[in-house]
């Protein structure tokens, strides 16, 4: 499924496949708020606002190709 599909999904009532997205890029967004922040819990916290900062915002995504 592509992020347009998971966010489509989202914005008509899903919540719940946001995690898609999460788990997605959580990976890939730990390891590098670990390398800019240097302490674990620093970059926990850093994911949890931008993933929370992410959603909040999905009712203004556009997508292009």
């Amino acid at each position: 499924m592509t992020d347009a599909e998971i966010i489509a999904q989202v914005l008509d009532g899903r919540r719940d496949a946001y995690s898609g997205i999460v788990d997605r890029y959580y990976g890939e967004c730990s390891r590098f708020a670990y390398r800019m922040l240097g302490n674990r819990q620093d970059a926990e916290d850093a994911l949890q606002e931008t993933f929370l900062r992410a959603y909040r915002a999905l009712a203004k995504y556009r997508h292009s190709d």
